[in-house]
């Protein structure tokens, strides 16, 4: 059915794909949602139909009902979600459900815990839908209970996928995954808008952000929660100042911390050289601006921010968590550190802004990583695989 209550007709030789995701699909939003955005968006029309449920009770959303851009094959849908457990829950699991049966779905894909407890529990009839579940990061938000919950609901996933080698395997050590039942599928970047370093570039983006053209600047994009460790890094670039002189920190993302964060450097020696740049639309635009990118991140599944990056030529320091070791190999493209170590982020910052050289050499095999796997049809070749193998 559409928007409206009616139902849709579609080929017969397509697959039907229904995505639930527990937020909602965006271009310029956090990562799982934009991942979402570009399988969905890059799906052959010859060959699948997707629709989109999308469970945030947030109103103001990118694409709330409808078609994505106009796409006829792909359709978004929005139901506010609020307690799975309770009278809410049991509604939108009885729409999905319907859902599935009237449009004859083949594939069912889940990203989040409410969206995951809903495809668990889908009847499945004739072998139809097929459950996959999109783990997109290291289960941070999970607490024991619902870890052992899912350790009984997971066996109900034909297939379970993530875009890191260390989410599986965390999920196969502590949450009954068996590793037969997994894929890797790693996140694509897209290289035309991310395209390689240069000089002409970064004069331009650095003209876009009124910076000079000889300054050093660092740049983090995350969103402003306690997970990011922004305190760790803001801690560590008060003692990058005094080895760097004029060097900058340019944070991109909003959160809830914002206040706090904001108080915390203007408390410090930092307040001129740290700028909240807030949640932008133009990353690929201004990523050029920077000498290197920091991600202080206390937990990480695969960082989209962190592709973009290594995608446009930048170095970058990380911290070792997730599956940021297969974005940066250390001492290649960037250096790899303790989460929580502040004096592990303030030399591995220092170490690569001092050196120019450096930079240069491991900013081109940061270009060289995302070209050879992380490219975004690398990552739709191995969807499609997915989805056919597994009908």
């Amino acid at each position: 059915m559409d928007e409206d209550g009616g139902h849709i007709q579609v080929q017969e030789d397509k697959l039907r794909i229904l995505y639930i995701i527990d937020t909602y699909v965006g271009v310029n939003a956090g990562g799982s949602e934009r991942h979402l955005y570009n399988v969905i968006s890059r799906l052959d029309p010859a060959c699948f139909d997707a629709t989109v449920v999308q469970l945030t009770q947030i109103t103001d959303i990118p694409y709330p009902v409808g078609h994505l851009d106009g796409k006829a094959h792909i359709k978004v849908m929005h139901w506010p979600v609020g307690r799975i457990y309770g009278v809410d829950g049991l509604s939108t699991i009885k729409k999905v459900q319907d859902l599935v049966r009237e449009e004859s779905i083949d594939i069912v894909q889940s990203a989040h815990e409410k969206s995951d407890l809903i495809n668990a529990v889908l009847t499945v009839s004739r072998g139809k839908p097929i459950k996959i579940s999109s783990r997109r990061d290291m289960g941070f938000k999970k607490n024991a209970r619902l870890k052992m919950l899912f350790r009984i609901l997971n066996s109900r996933f034909s297939t379970v996928i993530a875009p890191s080698r260390a989410i599986l395997d965390d999920l196969i050590e502590n949450e009954n995954v068996k590793p037969d039942n997994t894929s890797l599928i790693f996140n694509g970047v897209d290289l035309d808008q991310f395209p390689n370093s240069s000089k002409r570039l970064k004069e331009k983006a650095r003209r876009r952000l009124a910076l000079p053209e000889d300054s050093v600047v660092l740049e983090s994009v995350a969103s402003l929660q306690p997970v990011k460790g922004h305190r760790f890094l803001l801690q560590a670039f008060e003692q990058v100042m005094h080895d760097i002189p004029g060097v900058k920190l340019l944070l991109v993302g909003d959160g809830g911390l914002r206040n706090e964060l904001e108080k915390q450097v203007h408390s410090t020696s930092c307040a001129d050289s740290v700028v909240f740049l807030g949640q932008r639309d133009d990353v690929d635009s201004i990523i050029h601006a920077f000498d290197a990118v920091v991600s202080s991140s206390l937990s990480e599944g695969s960082s989209n921010a962190l592709l973009e990056a290594a995608a446009s030529g930048i170095p970058i320091i990380a911290t070792r968590v997730g599956g940021n070791h297969e974005i940066v190999q250390d001492g290649i493209n960037g250096y790899l550190v303790a989460p929580s170590d502040v004096n592990g982020l303030y030399r591995g910052i220092v170490r690569l802004l001092a050196d120019p050289n450096t930079q240069l050499d491991m900013g081109r095999e940061s270009r060289r990583l995302a070209e050879l796997q992380f490219s975004m049809d690398a990552m739709m070749a191995g969807y499609q695989r997915l989805y056919h193998n597994a009908s």
